[in-house]
């Protein structure tokens, strides 16, 4: 069987968890993404950690980049993601590289509850099997704290990250204010992340505070890593550099029309597409595929996470 995938972050890992899964020995699957690199850290920082001449680079480049910004831009090593256009402002981070936003991002785990699904076919139930699957492949840190008043589920199975005294105070403080009567409530708690914080392993936190910056222990989880997993088993057949303009269905099969700088390519053809490009690309193939002319608006969750203080 022939599979395409289209995307290589997040969400084609767990198309490809799904087809390991599956059953059929025969499955080979073709992996399509922009094939834009982000920099990786050299060797010797990832042997030694920052040094003080590192971190002055990254942070010139960085106010060269972006100037003074509060808080900081997330990195990848002095690397930075365009935003998309949204509604006349710059707002939507968008991915066109291998591991998709996953390589860039803190590592915020942060479920979705009845609050934000009010108005949708589904409820938190109904996500929890996918929550709980996605918890065990990624590892969660956190502990149960006054946020569980706003997460009833959180999903944890690493241990919390140490808190500074200081820190400690600060949500001690918050936690301990009465809002009654004003309609609203702070609360204040450990922090639900992608993060390897099992001491003794090679990528374990080792607590180094520039996560802004990047993580030259890879603690923070990323879909690069285990889409090489998936490459070293078998399971990706192809990879496949350029952007996805749409597929087609012909008498032979489904195929992917795919650009290549001015070129433009038709690989196929396959028994199943998988459309796994996050919620943009996604949106934009399915409809210039489909022949739709005006898609649906894209709202943003009511999630947040605060600016980590030092």
């Amino acid at each position: 069987m022939r599979v395409a995938v289209i995307g290589a972050g997040a969400a084609a890992t767990g198309v490809l968890r799904g087809l390991s899964e599956w059953g059929p020995n025969n499955i080979a699957t073709w992996l399509f993404d922009v094939g834009d690199t982000l920099a990786q850290p050299p060797d010797a920082m990832i042997q030694k950690g920052f040094e003080a001449s590192t971190f002055k680079s990254i942070y010139a480049k960085l106010r060269v980049d972006k100037r003074f910004a509060f808080p900081p831009p997330k990195s990848h090593f002095g690397a930075t993601l365009p935003k998309h256009q949204v509604g006349g402002k710059r707002s939507l981070w968008r991915s066109s590289n291998y591991g998709g936003l996953t390589t860039i991002w803190g590592g915020g785990m942060f479920p979705f509850t009845n609050r934000e699904l009010d108005k949708w076919p589904i409820d938190a139930t109904d996500l929890d099997p996918y929550y709980t699957r996605i918890a065990e492949r990624v590892g969660v840190c956190g502990q149960h704290d006054a946020l569980n008043g706003y997460f009833s589920r959180d999903y944890i199975n690493r241990p919390p990250l140490r808190t500074s005294p200081v820190i400690q105070a600060f949500i001690d403080t918050i936690n301990s204010t009465q809002h009654a009567g004003h309609g609203y409530e702070f609360v204040a708690g450990s922090s639900r992340l992608a993060l390897e914080t099992r001491q003794g392993l090679d990528n374990s936190c080792d607590y180094l505070g520039e996560c802004m910056l990047g993580c030259p222990k890879q603690a923070i989880w990323s879909a690069d890593r285990e889409l090489d997993q998936y490459r070293r088993q078998g399971l990706i057949a192809e990879h496949i550099r350029g952007r996805v303009r749409r597929f087609v269905t012909k008498q032979a099969g489904a195929y992917v029309e795919v650009v290549h700088g001015d070129t433009l390519s038709s690989e196929g053809p396959f028994d199943r597409i998988f459309i796994a490009a996050g919620c943009i690309g996604s949106t934009e193939i399915v409809m210039r595929s489909l022949g739709i002319d005006n898609g649906p608006e894209m709202l943003d969750n009511a999630v947040m996470s605060f600016p980590v203080f030092y």
